[in-house]
């Protein structure tokens, strides 16, 4: 990502004749502490073109991988298995049925703001696993 994103911004603010990032911050990663947390966070991921107003519905957001796992349809998109695969079984019906669940699930767990605040940092998980990773990644000593 982070290749992709300097290249499409070299190549952008040459024509334009302008500088910097094109799509505010950086890409960057954090280590999550549970499955339960990783799906919210691909639940915030799924759910971002309907957050910001692009979509009503998911089935219309074609660039998104999600068509794919929830409901079998093609896509342009190069996939890979990911966490959720594995953690679902290659089943599937199985599967779509838990992506549907996932992403249409209303009950908001963790507001946007907060969540947004959560993804940018190092760690996502409960307080207690976030301060045991800082101490294990910059001890103080």
């Amino acid at each position: 990502m982070q290749y992709l994103n300097s290249r499409v911004a070299i190549r952008f603010n040459k024509a334009a004749g302008r500088s910097g990032h094109l799509w505010g911050d950086r890409y960057k990663s954090c280590i999550i502490e549970t499955d339960e947390h990783y799906l919210v966070c691909v639940r915030y991921v799924y759910r971002n073109p309907l957050r910001a107003g692009i979509v009503e519905d998911l089935k219309e957001y074609a660039e998104s991988s999600f068509n794919f796992w929830a409901f079998g349809r093609k896509v342009d998109l190069v996939l890979s298995d990911d966490h959720l695969v594995v953690l679902w079984g290659k089943n599937p019906k199985r599967m779509r049925h838990y992506y549907q669940i996932l992403i249409s699930d209303s009950e908001v767990r963790i507001p946007d703001k907060e969540m947004k605040k959560c993804l940018r940092g190092l760690f996502f998980g409960s307080a207690d696993f976030i301060q045991r990773m800082h101490e294990s990644y910059f001890p103080t000593d």
